[in-house]
């Protein structure tokens, strides 16, 4: 079941937005039971059961042409993914964020244009909730985990910047275009997972990729 609301603003050849709010119930969705064995040799379909779930949030979408040669668009969004068991067999039947639940999301992205046309540059900004996980929180012998998902990971940031050399931009027949970017300009640090070793007591941080430089040349031939 789905229920939703839609806005949609426009100025002309300068501002496109968009704003919506929506919420979402699903029944005989499914999670991991608790302490459910993912070794090969189990079945899997006694690792997990239904549960019921509930989605809920805002979106929003502005596109912003500054003059002729700058555009701003970002992107906005706050969302939440909440399961329950109601059977009570995950989290005592306590609501707990779902795998998928990242409340906060904003992109930015910012392009420009030189006035003769051959140098284009811009960035992208990213700002995200990362995902909820279960963690142990006290043992030594048994070790006692949170409730499910009571965790999130630090949140994930990443800056991407790019430049586009074009020689001869009023080339009919042929045009040309070096590209150069740099992914993760900052070389910002954001956790995907979490793994815990009893042997040293300790958490152990799985990263996703560090600053990367690109370079591209393009041609193309009408």
């Amino acid at each position: 079941n789905q229920w939703s609301f839609s806005l949609d603003i426009e100025k002309g050849n300068k501002i496109d937005a968009n704003f919506s709010g929506y919420f979402k119930k699903f029944q005989n969705s499914f999670d991991f039971r608790g302490g459910a064995n993912l070794v090969p040799f189990h079945n899997p379909l006694l690792q997990i059961k239904n549960v019921n779930t509930y989605a809920f949030g805002f979106e929003s979408f502005v596109n912003f042409n500054w003059g002729k040669r700058a555009n701003i668009r970002g992107s906005y969004t706050y969302s939440k993914v909440i399961n329950r068991d109601p059977d009570k067999i995950i989290n005592y039947g306590r609501a707990y964020p779902s795998f998928f639940d990242r409340p906060h999301n904003l992109n930015v992205t910012i392009n420009n244009t030189s006035r003769n046309k051959k140098f284009k540059y811009g960035c992208n900004i990213v700002l995200q909730s990362n995902r909820s996980v279960t963690i142990p929180i006290a043992g030594n012998i048994i070790i006692v985990y949170s409730d499910r998902n009571a965790a999130r990971l630090p949140a994930y940031r990443r800056l991407d910047i790019f430049f586009k050399y074009i020689p001869k931009p009023n080339k009919t027949k042929w045009r040309s275009e070096w590209n150069f970017s740099f992914y993760n300009a900052l070389n910002s640090k954001n956790t995907f997972a979490i793994t815990y070793d009893e042997t040293r007591d300790q958490f152990t941080y799985l990263y996703l990729f560090p600053i990367i430089p690109m370079a591209s040349y393009q041609l193309t031939i009408r």
